[in-house]
């Protein structure tokens, strides 16, 4: 029963569920003395079982985030391995994807998918396809996915037809088609499937069934790829599962590599991969741990001074944040011919909250602030008249940050620091306070203005990509390591090439 334990995990469900249904160990035990290999395919652990557990990278405070510009993936070079070497930058590639989950239901544009790193008895041998079509541009897409399929229905190579045999040996090592050989599974009889799986839950059925479909017909080796792949990938809405949880179209992941990917699939076969690696971005805070400078690699500065005439604003109960005023906001931009620099400047407006260094901990209860109009004590021109709203997002930047730490903790098996959760909060504060300050359409001011104000959003990208080891450059990206994984278990999974569609 470890198969079917192991494919509920991989579909989201729980393991418990088996404590619903009593009878499946001794109706399975009674089915294979009459169905031969039985045991093996119940038994078997999925060959790739990476969920949406595995996706620990998301970024919901990216939601919404659209780079002004993005340049061709494919145009930057490669390494030896066949990894893009990245640069900062947003890049794109509408790349050649794959069926990676038998059995269920095909993505629609607009479905949301994140990044989840490639987990499975058979994923080495699925990522070494995936990695060496690159190498070998004329093996065909459709043929690629076929033996990704003799894969997941775990079929013996040398069963299936010549053609597919001959991708193999130019895709796969000999040793890894021998362990292919010796890790298949049996065929069931036609006839005999409704009993064999007949106890088992649904979703976990229709991958059963669909994989023991494949199996096959990729031995007969008669059946078209439009047959098979009507029994791999289903048309329609998958019903939701108890584990689904919204992953919004477009949604950004932080990657193992120090930089944001998404994915925006047309379909299961392509895929929009988009990667963005935020410039560093360095920052300056004066003795209170207010940012008062902000700098890019072009030398573009964003300064503020702040009005210390209006007593910070106290948050009640929450010591881990305090409001200050901000009394000038100065831009000032390089003149790429050398001469004086451009500048433009805001005087006594806005304000920004500011992360307090030795409060690192929530507070014990959940706080509940109290109506400006009840708050005493400040002065009737006070900046800090919609704390309120700022204050709830304030909370939600925390509570994400802290969670992204957590799962980084529990990835890479290190320690963030408090200062790590700070750094995405304060430069978001900052942000959202010279935004609010600036306000409406900077573009009648000129464009260098609007564009210099949009910038100051790579300061908490680059803080969020840090938190995940950060990259000022070098890092490389292989799609072909990737799982782009839907929010509904039974969705799509997806594998990626780094070959155009």
């Amino acid at each position: 029963m470890r198969r079917i334990a192991l494919a509920l995990l991989s579909l989201g469900l729980p393991a418990l569920a088996f404590g619903q249904l009593p009878s499946l160990s001794d109706l399975a035990r009674k089915l294979t003395t009459r169905i031969p290999g039985l045991a093996d395919v119940l038994e078997a652990e999925p060959a790739v079982t990476t969920s949406l557990e595995d996706a620990y990278g998301e970024v919901a405070m990216m939601d919404g985030f659209v780079p002004a510009a993005f340049e061709p993936l494919a145009a930057l070079p490669r390494d030896e391995a066949g990894a893009f070497v990245l640069r900062p930058g947003a890049f794109e590639l509408d790349a050649q994807s794959y069926c990676l989950h038998a059995g269920t239901y095909g993505p629609t544009r607009g479905d949301g998918y994140v990044f989840a790193p490639f987990a499975g008895p058979r994923a080495g041998i699925i990522q070494t396809v995936l990695d060496n079509t690159v190498a070998n541009p004329d093996v065909g897409q459709q043929d690629v996915q076929m033996l990704v399929w003799a894969i997941l229905a775990r079929t013996k190579v040398s069963d299936t037809a010549e053609d597919l045999q001959a991708v193999a040996r130019r895709l796969l090592s000999e040793s890894q088609i021998d362990e292919l050989n010796g890790g298949a599974l049996a065929r069931i009889p036609v006839d005999l499937r409704e009993q064999a799986f007949a106890n088992v839950p649904d979703a976990v059925r229709r991958t059963f069934e669909a994989e023991a479909e494949l199996r096959d017909r990729l031995a007969e080796g008669q059946s078209s790829y439009q047959e098979l792949e009507a029994v791999a990938v289903l048309d329609g809405e998958p019903e939701p599962g108890e584990h689904d949880r919204e992953v919004p179209g477009g949604r950004w992941s932080l990657h193992p590599g120090g930089f944001f990917v998404r994915y925006l699939p047309y379909g299961y076969s392509e895929t929009r991969v988009e990667v963005y690696l935020p410039e560093p971005i360095a920052i300056v805070r004066d003795a209170l741990g207010r940012i008062v400078r902000l700098t890019d690699p072009a030398g573009r500065i964003t300064e503020t001074e702040y009005d210390d005439g209006f007593p910070p604003l106290e948050v009640p109960d929450d010591p881990r944040l305090k409001g200050y005023a901000f009394r000038t906001i100065r831009f000032i931009e390089p003149d790429p011919d050398g001469g004086e620099p451009r500048r433009a400047e805001w005087r006594n407006q806005g304000w920004t909250f500011v992360s307090m260094p030795d409060a690192g901990v929530a507070p014990a209860a959940r706080v509940f602030w109290l109506r400006p109009a009840a708050w005493t004590g400040r002065p009737p021109d006070s900046p800090f008249k919609d704390w309120v709203e700022r204050y709830e997002k304030a909370k939600g930047y925390y509570d994400e940050a802290q969670a992204m730490r957590q799962k980084w903790e529990r990835i890479q098996s290190g320690k963030r620091s408090w200062d790590d959760i700070r750094k995405i909060t304060d430069t978001k504060h900052y942000q959202d306070g010279l935004q609010a300050a600036l306000g409406g359409d900077l573009s009648e001011k000129g464009k260098w203005i609007q564009e210099h104000s949009e910038r100051t959003i790579f300061a908490w990208q680059y803080a969020i990509s840090e938190l995940g080891g950060g990259s000022d450059g070098g890092s490389t990206y292989q799609p072909s390591h990737d799982v782009a994984t839907p929010g509904q278990s039974g969705a799509q999974r997806l594998g990626l090439s780094g070959r155009s569609y």
